[in-house]
């Protein structure tokens, strides 16, 4: 079985794809800033800031790369758009650059946003849609896309973007203004007022992060060209219903207050999967009730 490289392997979805991957014999290469791991299932760990350090001394023995690392948040990336530029499109091209120069074809798994490229849509968003970004964070997701298709075109480097939707689920950072299922499930249980920005009826897909997991396996297992697939649930769930739902699972309430609407915010999010469904052979597997029931209990079991 093959090596892979997960850049960004401490984060909330990387440990879920390095605990995936290494259930189906993959052998992990992780790499993370911080100066440990925070889970043991890896092969290597390397210490590894994208912005500074050399690409090609963690490709060594590597057959993919995961690359999940973005240092903003879509609300403040518009706020700190050179910094996002130099912290989450130039880190892309050097590790393109570098495998490049290694003379392998290593693939590159990059982790999109199918959250933020698309801008308003009223039903469910193929791939072949209009890319309209309210943020930097979306611009840069969209313009990594360009690179890695440049570098199949040119070098003939295979990669795969996967748009991921809302992802929620185990390991999520709710001290973080991104994840609301998180930070809603924290302020539930604190008994915390809740802040909703608009009125509620802002539209999302929300994916569970083990189907995310599940997704790059099947994006890694793909044969691939320089390939884009929406990952998300195929499903839309307003904030109001959101809420509810979590409500009525953990047996409680809090009070919400509602806030003005922000511009970066698109009112209605759903993924249309039917290209991963066929050409990734991937489908979700975790609905919203099933898995909302699931966090809760394992948050529960740890307070």
């Amino acid at each position: 079985m093959s090596n892979v490289l997960v850049i960004g392997s401490n984060g909330f979805i990387g440990k879920n794809v390095c605990d995936h991957f290494m259930k189906l014999g993959y052998g992990i290469h992780a790499a993370d800033r911080s100066a440990n791991s925070t889970h043991s299932h890896f092969t290597i760990y390397h210490s590894f800031d994208v912005t500074n350090d050399d690409f090609s001394r963690i490709l060594e023995g590597v057959d993919a790369v995961v690359y999940l690392v973005s240092t903003l948040l879509p609300q403040p990336s518009n706020l700190n758009v050179e910094l996002d530029v130099i912290e989450n499109l130039l880190p892309v091209i050097k590790l393109l650059e570098a495998i490049k120069d290694s003379g392998h074809k290593t693939k590159v798994i990059f982790s999109s946003s199918g959250g933020t490229v698309y801008g308003d849509h009223d039903d469910h968003i193929p791939e072949d849609a209009s890319l309209v970004p309210k943020c930097s964070y979306g611009i840069l997701k969209v313009t990594v896309e360009h690179y890695l298709k440049l570098y199949y075109d040119l070098h003939d480097i295979p990669s795969v973007s996967l748009r991921l939707s809302n992802p929620y689920g185990p390991g999520q950072n709710v001290n973080k203004p991104q994840g609301v299922v998180g930070i809603f499930l924290k302020k539930i249980l604190a008994h915390e007022k809740i802040e909703i920005w608009g009125d509620g009826s802002v539209i999302r897909d929300f994916v569970h992060v083990q189907d995310v997991a599940s997704a790059f396996a099947h994006a890694l297992a793909a044969d691939s060209k320089a390939d884009i697939f929406n990952i998300g649930s195929g499903k839309g769930l307003s904030l109001k219903d959101l809420l509810s739902l979590m409500f009525e699972l953990t047996e409680t309430n809090s009070e919400v207050i509602y806030q003005p609407p922000r511009k970066v915010d698109v009112q209605c999010n759903i993924l249309d999967i039917r290209k991963a469904n066929s050409f990734l052979e991937w489908k979700p597997n975790i609905d919203i009730r099933e898995g909302l029931a699931s966090l809760i209990a394992d948050k529960l079991s740890k307070d």
